[in-house]
């Protein structure tokens, strides 16, 4: 039994290793720990030239940036466009995830860097159809099949663990599971931007749409003592009832998981036939309000209120930006109004045909 789960675990470590990705470990201080086979093809640089380096001063010679991390930073993930540099000098672009690595207690002791080079592009601006093909092909594939094996791991059929391996097992399926959260994201997003995904108008009663939203979204509320009231108009709109879907899943979630507990949630859609023949839809919150100069900043791609948020709430910072998108391909507007201490009120006004 237990030369079984030494077997497994030899078998992930084996896939972290053999990556065609750069996978890299890095310690509080910033100091490289691991280096795989992956990071080395990248970047040029053996695992014994690299080990102990700070990763931000190997990749970028010309930083300015203190290589000292602060213990906020790690404490966050995100998935961001960088340009890095190769030990010859080459200048390449990377698609970089950043995870924290937390021990058996919980507490952040670094943080796993992949970085994933994008190859054939001329300028900054044309990434988004090779990303989607990596995104959908080359990152989230080979991550699904390690969270496939840290599950079966994590049932015990292969062996009963102790409490400690259990938790270990517990952590790396929670950030793999985060990590799958944000590819997704990040590939919904991005074919929305360049057009890959085409609306499929119908007739919708967003009535009958906004009660699935609040079905699917009741477990969560539960969970967290929110209450959800949902106005009982029937408004017909034509437009992609797949797309409204997950606008009001995103909207309605992120009202859930900011929200203080025995607080409600209100959910409306309102018909403005005085306005050129559009609908209102609105969902208000009891939370912490946003501040001013963050108002537009949210709708934009890995932004947040506070970067915290991104480990204590599980977002990953792109929810608001796939609304936006959803939205202004349906040729409708959103925005938000808030009061720091009094909650949030999100709108969306979509044309009815």
């Amino acid at each position: 039994m237990s030369r079984d789960l030494n077997q497994n675990f030899c078998q992930l470590a084996a896939i972290v290793e053999s990556a065609a990705d750069a996978i890299v470990g890095i310690s509080l201080e910033n100091e490289i720990v691991t280096w795989n086979r992956g990071a080395e093809k990248i970047y040029g640089y053996s695992a014994p030239e690299a080990m102990g380096k700070s990763f931000a001063t190997l990749v970028n010679p010309d930083a300015t940036k203190s290589t000292s991390l602060e213990l906020s930073d790690l404490e966050t993930s995100g998935c961001t466009l960088a340009k890095h540099y190769r030990q010859d000098g080459q200048a390449i672009k990377v698609i970089v995830s950043v995870s924290p690595i937390q021990d058996l207690t919980g507490q952040v002791i670094g943080k796993s860097i992949i970085a994933k080079p994008l190859s054939h592009l001329t300028t900054w601006s044309e990434p988004q159809e090779e990303l989607i093909s990596i995104v959908s092909h080359e990152l989230r594939t080979p991550l699904t099949s390690i969270r496939g094996a840290l599950g079966l791991l994590l049932t015990g059929k292969l062996g009963a663990l102790s409490p400690k391996g259990q938790r270990m097992l517990e952590i790396a399926v929670s950030n793999t599971e985060r990590l799958l959260r944000l590819l997704n994201d990040l590939l919904d997003l991005q074919r929305l931007q360049v057009g890959q995904w085409f609306l499929q108008k119908k007739q919708c009663n967003l009535l009958n749409l906004m009660q699935e939203v609040t079905e699917v979204m009741q477990p969560l509320a539960d969970r967290t003592g929110v209450k959800i009231l949902v106005s009982q108009t029937p408004v017909f709109i034509e437009a992609d009832p797949d797309r409204l879907f997950q606008l009001l899943v995103n909207l309605l979630s992120n009202a859930i998981k900011f929200s203080p507990t025995n607080s409600e949630i209100s959910l409306s859609a309102t018909l403005e036939t005085e306005l050129s023949q559009t609908v209102l839809v609105k969902v208000q919150d009891r939370g912490r309000g946003i501040p001013v100069d963050k108002l537009e900043l949210i709708f934009e791609s890995f932004q947040q209120v506070d970067p915290a948020d991104a480990r204590e709430k599980q977002g990953t910072g792109l929810g608001l930006a796939i609304c936006r998108t959803i939205v202004q391909q349906h040729q409708g507007e959103i925005w938000v109004e808030s009061q720091l201490g009094a909650g949030s009120t999100f709108y969306v006004r979509l044309p009815i045909a």
